[in-house]
Parts: C-alpha cells; sequence; structure tokens
C-alpha cells in the first residue's frame, strides 16, 4: 500500500511546484500509489478539487498550516466537509497577503481549534527543513515553544524531502523512543 501525504499544489504559492491536482492525481496512479493527501499552505482548493475528482484515488482532504511561530502542522480531516468548515471557521480570516507566509495563528491556537473536529495533527518536518525553522521539534530544541506542545500533536513526519537524510532518521529515531505515529 503505498501513499503520499504532503503534496503541494500550485494553489500552494510554492514557485517550484506546477502541478495541479488532476496532474497530481494521474502522476499519483502511474507511480502505483493507493492514496494522497494534497496539503497546500493555507488553502483547501487543491485539496477539495482533488476529493471532487479521484474516482480509483483514496483522497484525504489535508491542509498544511503555517504557524505565527514558526512551524508547520499537517491537518488531516475524515471529510472535505469538515476541512472546509475548520478553514471557513478558523483560517481564512487568520490568513496574511502571502499565501506561503505564516497565518497569524500560533501553534497552540491552531491545535486548539482543531480540537472539536474529526482531524489528525502531524508535525510537518518536525526538525525543520533547508536550514529554515519550519519544526516542532526544532522549535522546542531552540525553546521558542514548550516541549510539552508535542503532547498535543497526533504524529509527526519522518519523510520529508525538504529535510536532510539525517534529519529524517533524527524525526524516526524520535518517533520510536515517544511512541509518535508517523507518516
Amino acid at each position: 500500500f503505498l501513499a503520499d501525504l504532503h503534496i503541494h499544489t500550485v494553489l500552494s504559492g510554492c514557485a517550484e511546484v506546477e502541478m495541479i491536482p488532476p496532474l497530481i492525481l494521474k502522476q499519483a496512479k502511474r507511480l502505483g500509489l493507493n492514496l494522497i493527501a494534497i496539503t497546500d499552505h493555507n488553502e483547501i482548493e487543491g485539496t477539495l478539487e482533488a476529493c471532487d475528482n479521484h474516482p480509483d484515488m483514496l483522497v484525504i482532504p489535508g491542509i498544511e498550516l503555517s504557524s505565527r511561530e514558526g512551524p508547520h502542522i499537517l491537518l488531516y480531516f475524515y471529510s472535505a466537509d469538515e476541512l472546509t468548515d475548520y478553514f471557513t471557521t478558523h483560517i481564512k480570516g487568520s490568513l496574511r497577503k502571502s499565501q506561503y507566509m505564516a497565518i497569524q495563528l500560533s501553534v497552540e491556537q491552531i491545535l486548539s481549534s482543531s480540537e472539536n473536529y474529526s482531524c489528525v495533527t502531524v508535525a510537518a518536518h518536525p526538525f525543520g527543513y533547508f536550514g529554515i525553522n519550519r519544526g516542532i521539534l526544532k522549535c522546542i530544541e531552540n525553546k521558542t515553544l514548550p516541549p510539552e506542545i508535542i503532547d498535543r500533536i497526533d504524529g509527526i513526519e519522518v519523510i520529508c524531502g525538504g529535510m536532510s537524510q539525517d534529519l529524517n532518521d533524527k524525526a524516526t529515531k524520535y518517533a520510536g523512543e515517544h511512541d509518535l505515529p508517523i507518516t
């Protein structure tokens, strides 16, 4: 069973990404993936489009939120309707002009606002990536977030193309030592 749970579309504001949801679905099928999650930065249109057009692919509605402190949080929902409600109620009003930049919510606010939804929270690239302070565990190490914040996360990402192999291994080791689910 093959899955990719952290895919960005052109809607994510990432200049290097040229993929649109139909092309991502086609490529995922060609690669033999059974499940994908489109998790654009602070945006849900790509995942909603993929959810509407997936006759033979399981698509998990998701989003990657860029917190005020820096860490990115992946949220995976059980339905597109719940994702839409969450986004409309808690995220849309806190967006900054640049979609790729942080929303105006803290990690604590993101986690608190997701508690009343059927969703799974995952720390994206937990030790940062490309030298940027975008990971929860990196912020805990730097003492910019309290250590207990990780207790509110359901799992951590351990394979991220933007993290070095050493950081992916470090995330895997951390997850094993703390009995955390991994993506």
